[in-house]
């Protein structure tokens, strides 16, 4: 059994050996004790390390006094001497990762407050270089002789000096980590040996500490592996067989660190590299301005992450800081190296990383040859920052004012690897904890959400912590016209309406936008008219389903099966090729930009490609356009194509029959292309409607928009807002998707105003909720609100004729808003219109109304007038030989007597007309007055 005889615990003590000259080619090793314990509770872990300093302190002839404070493994009590009584000593112990200098400065300032004679300080890891500088100064001070630091060394030095464990008498060359474990099945020595060939140790020595013999195989290795990280992945040697490596069953596999790759092309669907990069300007500047406060140690943070959704551009940025580190401005400060951490496959991934940033670094000749006086050693893969080599190129970087910066991009992909998020985050807390010339970056999604059940969530919460954030936000104005001009410079100008669909479709998504300009470029460069994409849908779905279409059977098969792999985190390698998919289709797959490789796996172009070939759907972010012209004058341009298969804009613009200008119609034609009622015929300026299933009819009209707008992403935001939706609330949903535009508040109010307009043609819930504006239908409004309470008192302003045609003209457009002011005034008195929310809407009543009995029911509202009831018995009674003059003076007191005498004598008129309207229509209709 083991040195500490406990059937329930178990200790792992990691440690430097004596040298003894046995160590040959000896690179400088680190020692440390760590103590692991399966039942983690405080009182458990305090009892076990107690008993190990007691031991200790125990050798120096000390009694151990009762008042023992310990909390986890942190330890402290005091002694007396055996052979001097009066000596007592203080005794601090830290079994812990790291030791600050504040806990250095806490200890001696202990041992004063409580005036014993010594104080011990024994921990069980080495220090940082800042810590160890400021123990070294204490060491070499008078006043603090009475001080002793106890390093690991030291420490384990005691327990073999009592024969607790036996010295290794083996020559071992190469060694960077020694490695004492205790437990309660079993005392062993580990050796982590450095690979001749790299920096990263790729084997261990594994040996029977109580016996001190070499052990080519043993039953806990597995149990050994799970308390020590640096020996996880590891091969073990076999000293007995010429010291060749022990395969295990699960033996190494061959790992490739593939960086960031990015585009030649604008058109490649790899990140854009810094030539093809647009916009993005602040937060470029915020994160150089980073980079310089680290260069000028003017902040405490050396992490930073991107953060932003899925396809904003997050490795676009990357590539491009990453560019910019290798101009003339930044080349000599920073030097910056951006990993694909969708190439990891094992616990090596952070070690080999960090290695290709220094010898890339190196190769460069951003730092100089002359440093490396050692060749490049890494501790362990646990433990990268501790070796001589690492603290002389930090110390060189801060001499030379230079800093090097290491970004993991994808690196949501780092929890698919068990364990592996561990190996990082002890990474990145000693990047930080060291405060030296290194920058650790990562990108983020903001979709992935780590489950608080899940191991790495509390240290993924702390590493957001110690981090830097830097936001990416979807594209504006500048973003969206720079990716368009990129495509205008490969096809030459494209029409005002095609670059107004790309923007309007792309809603300021990057990855959306890039896609439908590559969409556009490829549509050219195989032969199609620029004009003919206005036709096209350009919903996201659709582009997808086109980039399938494009396949053959096996193609097909190829892409969907590399999808479910890398969606399913077990990737689809090189070594698999032939085997699960030919090298043929593999070729094809990369030569239409569908796949691309990362190491030595394969994945799809983007991720919401993948999750689209997986699962059948794409992100709900719907069609995006603006409407630039009202409903009412689409309906009626498509009214006329009721019996014409084909128009000219000239056409169409004699019938409608009215004053209106061949650009107004153009515009509307625009909307009726984009919303899929038309479409223009190729080659000519000529307009046909899209399909056969489409009708040039009010009913069409209606049901097709109303089907339309149910994938209209405006549409999808404002049904969520609460009552009543008036054009200000449009204008700002407007302004948040449309960022590629910079129009005035005038024209977005108009196009807001519009929108309102196609709404309330639908039947969709949203009527019950939005209000039409008061402006420019004042006279409307306010009347239509004031009349319940002065319908005694009002009288029709319009000759019935007018009323008639406007009644049967509504019927059919149902766009009573377009209707003059006191065309509508009197349909409110008549009882034809109602007014809710803001719109004009047809009763019941009026909407049921055809042919005869139109003037029977028009008759029958308008004789309940009181005025126009005593005009109709007047002429009646007159015989019809009456004029306004009469009138009046027969009915002095129907108008009221401030009224001007011209106003009378036409209001007289309209009286006089209703009078003989109703009056020769009620006998013919034999309506009963």
């Amino acid at each position: 059994m083991g040195i500490y005889n406990f059937s329930w615990v178990k200790i792992s003590v990691l440690c430097n050996i004596e040298k003894k000259g046995k160590l040959k080619n000896i690179i400088v090793m680190t020692s440390e004790i760590q103590i692991i314990l399966e039942d983690q509770n405080p009182y458990t872990q305090g009892n076990c390390f107690e008993r190990l300093v007691r031991e200790i302190i125990e050798l120096h002839r000390y009694d151990v006094s009762s008042n023992v404070n310990y909390t986890g493994m942190e330890l402290d009590l005091t002694a007396k001497h055996k052979d001097k009584a009066n000596e007592t000593l203080y005794v601090e112990c830290k079994a812990k990762n790291k030791v600050s200098s504040a806990e250095i400065l806490t200890f001696e300032a202990k041992v004063r407050l409580k005036k014993v004679d010594f104080g011990y300080f024994i921990r069980t890891k080495e220090l940082d270089h800042q810590t160890k500088g400021l123990v070294d100064s204490l060491q070499q001070d008078e006043r603090y002789k009475h001080l002793t630091f106890f390093e690991p060394k030291k420490v384990i030095s005691l327990l073999q000096e009592s024969n607790k464990i036996k010295k290794i008498t083996e020559t071992l060359e190469d060694i960077t980590k020694e490695i004492l474990v205790i437990t309660y099945f079993g005392d062993f020595y580990i050796f982590i040996k450095k690979d001749t060939l790299g920096a990263i140790p790729s084997s261990f020595y594994l040996f029977d500490a109580k016996l001190g013999k070499s052990l080519n195989r043993d039953v806990y290795l597995d149990k050994l592996e799970a308390s020590i990280p640096e020996i996880k992945g590891l091969e073990l040697i076999n000293i007995t067989n010429s010291e060749l490596p022990q395969k295990k069953t699960d033996s190494i596999e061959i790992e490739t660190i593939s960086e960031v790759q990015e585009s030649e092309n604008w058109f490649d669907y790899l990140p854009a590299s810094t030539n093809h990069i647009v916009g993005r300007d602040q937060i470029r500047t915020d994160v150089f301005s980073f980079f310089s406060k680290v260069l000028n140690n003017e902040t405490k943070r050396r992490v930073f992450y991107l953060t932003g959704k899925s396809g904003w551009g997050k490795s676009s940025l990357i590539a491009d800081i990453r560019g910019r580190c290798r101009n003339k401005f930044y080349k000599n400060k920073f030097y910056t190296l951006a990993i694909d951490s969708r190439s990891a496959l094992s616990l090596n991934f952070v070690a080999l990383a960090f290695e290709r940033l220094i010898k890339n670094a190196f190769n460069s000749g951003f730092i100089k040859k002359t440093i490396f006086n050692k060749d490049l050693a890494f501790t362990s893969t646990y433990d990268l920052l501790s070796s001589d080599s690492i603290i002389e190129m930090l110390s060189y970087l801060k001499l030379h004012n230079k800093v090097l910066i290491l970004i993991f991009d994808q690196f949501e992909d780092i929890f698919r690897k068990e364990d592996l998020f561990k190996t990082f985050y002890k990474f990145l807390t000693d990047v930080t904890d060291l405060q030296e010339n290194l920058i650790i970056g990562f990108s983020w999604k903001t979709e992935i959400l780590i489950p608080s059940e899940n191991e790495a969530y509390h240290l993924w919460q702390q590493a957001k912590e110690q981090a830097q954030p830097f936001s990416i936000s979807e594209f504006g104005s500048k973003e969206i016209n720079g990716v368009i001009s990129q495509l205008e410079g490969s096809i030459g100008k494209i029409d005002i309406e095609l670059k107004r669909r790309l923007v309007e479709s792309s809603q300021s998504f990057p990855w959306l936008t890039k896609k439908l300009c590559i969409h556009v470029y490829d549509q050219i460069k195989s032969g199609k008219e620029k004009d003919d994409l206005i036709d096209e849908n350009l919903n996201i779905e659709q582009l997808f389903k086109s980039d399938i279409e494009k396949l053959n059977p096996q193609e097909a098969q190829g892409i969907i099966y590399i999808a479910q792999r890398a969606s399913d985190g077990i990737f689809f390698e090189a070594s698999e090729v032939d085997d699960k998919i030919s090298e043929t289709v593999i070729n094809l797959l990369r030569d239409k930009r569908l796949i691309i490789r990362s190491g030595l796996n394969y994945n799809i172009y983007w991720d919401i490609f993948r999750d689209y070939l997986v699962t059948g759907q794409v992100p709900r972010i719907g069609e995006s356009y603006i409407i630039r012209s009202s409903a009412n004058s689409c309906l009626e341009i498509l009214l006329t194509f009721h019996n014409s298969t084909q128009q000219f804009v000239n056409d169409i613009q004699l019938k409608l029959n009215k004053n209106i200008s061949k650009e107004a119609v153009e515009n509307s034609l625009i909307d009726l292309r984009s919303i899929g009622f038309i479409r223009k015929i190729e080659g000519q300026e000529k307009y046909m409607l899209n399909s056969r299933e489409v009708k040039a009819t009010s009913e069409y009209f209606k049901k097709h928009i109303s089907e339309k707008f149910l994938n209209y992403s405006i549409y999808h935001q404002l049904i969520e807002l609460n009552p009543p939706i008036n054009n200000e609330i449009i204008i700002s949903v407007f302004k948040t998707n449309f960022k590629g535009y910079n129009f005035k508040d005038s024209t977005w109010r108009m196009y807001a105003n519009y929108l309102l307009n196609w709404f309330s043609f639908t039947d969709l819930p949203i009527t019950e909720k939005i209000q039409l504006p008061i402006k420019g239908r004042g006279n409307k409004t306010s009347f239509y609100n004031d009349i319940d309470s002065i319908i005694e008192n009002v009288t029709l302003r319009s000759a019935p004729e007018k009323l008639i045609k406007s009644l049967q003209q509504i019927q059919s457009n149902k766009d009573i808003s377009l209707l003059d002011s006191t065309i509508i005034r009197d349909f409110r008195i008549l009882g034809l219109v109602s007014f809710h929310n803001g719109i004009f809407s047809l009763t019941n009543l009026a909407d049921n109304i055809k042919g005869d009995n139109l003037v029977i029911i028009l008759i029958k509202q308008a004789y309940k007038i009181s005025k126009i009831k005593s005009s109709t018995d007047y002429v009646v009674r007159k015989r019809g030989l009456v004029n306004a003059k009469s009138f009046l003076k027969d009915n002095p007191s129907v108008f009221n007597k401030d009224l001007k005498e011209s106003s009378k004598l036409i209001y007289a008129s309209y009286l006089l007309s209703w009078g003989r309207f109703i009056g020769e229509n009620a006998k013919s209709y034999d309506i009963l007055l």
